[in-house]
């Protein structure tokens, strides 16, 4: 989930690279209607988005509705990964080396 579709285009081959589907979103809300119409298996979000939800609400929200779905969150800013870590949540400091990403989204995946 991430607003900037730079961004997006970037993190897809990384993310193929390691066996993985990506299914993209461009705010909480579009990754919301994914998370009820497709099989999702982890979610990896930004935190700062415009709207009314950020990642971290979102990530929050997809915590009570589907307990145990991996949840890996993104931040380039101090206050939210200290806020994001502080509830329970993985986060990864922007910009994050596509090795670091995928071997924190196979931990995810395996402790789920």
């Amino acid at each position: 989930v991430e607003e900037q579709s730079a961004v997006r285009t970037l993190a897809r081959p990384t993310l193929e690279s390691g066996g993985y589907t990506v299914l993209p979103a461009s705010d909480p809300i579009d990754a919301l209607q994914l998370a009820e119409t497709a099989r999702v298996d982890l979610v990896l979000s930004d935190i700062r988005m415009p709207g009314q939800m950020t990642g971290l609400g979102l990530a929050r929200w997809l915590q009570t509705a589907r307990p145990g779905l991996p949840i890996v969150l993104m931040t380039g800013y101090s206050d939210e990964l200290q806020q994001a870590t502080s509830s329970g949540f993985e986060v990864l400091r922007k910009p994050c080396p596509p090795e670091k990403l995928i071997r924190t989204i196979v931990a995810q995946s395996r402790s789920r």
